[in-house]
């Protein structure tokens, strides 16, 4: 048994308050090596490699979201990222490729844009906007709470047109790396109850360029998406508003991306859509 095996499930015992005995507790952690040494295995032979805790898309314990204030900062939600696709193969594979969210109830994306920043940069959820006190909107608000959506935030997966692209907010195919992202080939209000999820969900870059062609296509991702770290263009309706939007960041001293992109360089209209840096 590895020697952090013992620190980190005393560490999950003592946070959730669940107490045994020093017997069932050494019992627990046989199990649970044991568990973990034969998903191993089993992934080892499936992609092909001998160990794959060496490879780079490996982390157990995933990521914090990165803060919106301090971006040194890690909070939030934690998130982990599948290591058997990387992200040069998404690249390689669906070069093009975006997660689009769409505004609903005719909201302006200037706007919106600034609610997004006055809220700690986050684009949450039905139940997230519930449990801060703000008003719930979107599409569908009652069917996603009867399907278990209300906990997603919904997005499609699209081919990025080569000229004239829609208003929307464009984000990085990189997501859907994330374990929590689900994709259906369909609009599904969300759905996550019952078996729904394992017959439905997409899992392969061949499935998700096919979701792709259909329109209603959806991928969700639980509770909330950070805007700095994850988006890839901005689409505003007119000039005047791509001027609001860059205002919103540069009013709160942010004029570069994360990834070192000028914010002026991921704004754009659908005049100027063709002329973006990729």
């Amino acid at each position: 048994m590895r020697p952090g095996w013992n620190r980190n499930c005393e560490r999950f015992l003592a946070a959730n308050r669940i107490y045994v005995q020093r017997p069932v507790y050494e019992e627990f952690l046989d199990l649970l090596t044991e568990r973990v040494q034969a998903l191993r295995g089993y992934w080892q032979k499936e992609l092909g490699v001998q160990d794959i805790t060496q490879l780079s898309g490996y982390n157990p314990l995933g990521e914090y979201q990165a803060g919106f204030l301090d971006r040194d900062a890690k909070g939030g939600y934690r998130h982990q990222f599948r290591f058997d696709i990387t992200e040069d193969d998404l690249e390689k594979q669906m070069k093009g490729y975006s997660l689009v969210h769409d505004l609903t109830n005719g909201e302006s994306m200037s706007g919106f844009i600034d609610l997004i920043m006055e809220n700690n940069g986050a684009m949450v959820s039905t139940v997230e906007k519930m449990r801060m006190g703000v008003a719930p909107g979107g599409m569908s608000p009652v069917a996603d709470m009867q399907t278990g959506g209300a906990s997603y935030f919904f997005t499609r997966i699209k081919k990025q047109p080569a000229s004239d692209a829609s208003p929307a907010l464009y984000f990085k195919k990189q997501m859907l790396r994330r374990m929590d992202a689900i994709s259906y080939d369909h609009d599904a209000y969300g759905k996550v109850i019952d078996d729904y999820v394992q017959r439905n969900r997409g899992a392969s870059i061949d499935d998700w360029k096919r979701f792709s062609q259909r329109h209603g296509n959806e991928t969700i991702f639980k509770y909330s998406v950070t805007l700095l770290d994850n988006i890839e263009f901005i689409v505003a309706r007119s000039d005047n508003e791509r001027r609001e939007i860059i205002q919103s960041f540069t009013r709160r001293g942010i004029k570069k991306l994360p990834d070192g992109r000028k914010v002026e360089d991921i704004v754009h209209t659908p005049q100027s859509w063709s002329k973006r840096k990729q």
